[in-house]
């Protein structure tokens, strides 16, 4: 039992010490933009892994399967091969591979390249230019906030109705 509490304390101890660094830095975000950060990188990882499974499914269409009713055994024995493959390959490149299918259309590339853009300047923040683009007590700090929003429900839903399409395929 004691461990547990050491543990728990020395967590809770090294997770306020890390806060106190952070909140010196030049480029602190604040918990503001802290939280819009964590929804572009939370939503660019679901994107991507969606991504990932179209890039596996074309493959086993290019060889005639069908992904969707592959046995479990089959789908991963190509997930064991092309995981390692795809966690390699950056989103960018991902998003080239995907966009020279002939049924993708060009609104999704669109979002998730814009998607892509703002986990780059997430994920690498300037925090004065986060701050100051995203300033939720301006009107334009909002419009910019809003347009991140449209944006990553766009591409989430122009992703999910090509998700769709191919799942209604006959395979």
């Amino acid at each position: 039992m004691s461990s547990k509490i050491k543990i728990d304390e020395e967590i809770k101890n090294l997770g306020s010490y890390l806060n106190a660094l952070e909140s010196i830095h030049p480029d602190y975000t604040g918990l503001k933009l802290k939280k819009l950060q964590g929804r572009v990188l939370t939503a660019h990882a679901h994107l991507e892994e969606i991504v990932n499974i179209l890039i596996g499914y074309k493959i086993a269409k290019a060889f005639g399967r069908s992904y969707f009713k592959m046995s479990t055994p089959s789908k991963a024995l190509i997930n064991l091969f092309l995981q390692p493959l795809l966690n390699n390959i950056s989103f960018r490149n991902k998003i080239e591979i995907i966009e020279k299918y002939k049924d993708i259309k060009t609104e999704l590339i669109k979002a998730l390249r814009k998607v892509n853009g703002y986990r780059n300047e997430f994920a690498h923040p300037k925090g004065s230019k986060l701050r100051e683009k995203y300033k939720s007590n301006s009107p334009k700090g909002k419009q910019n906030i809003r347009d991140l929003f449209r944006c990553l429900v766009k591409a989430n839903n122009e992703l999910n109705k090509y998700f769709s399409k191919i799942m209604e395929e006959k395979h």
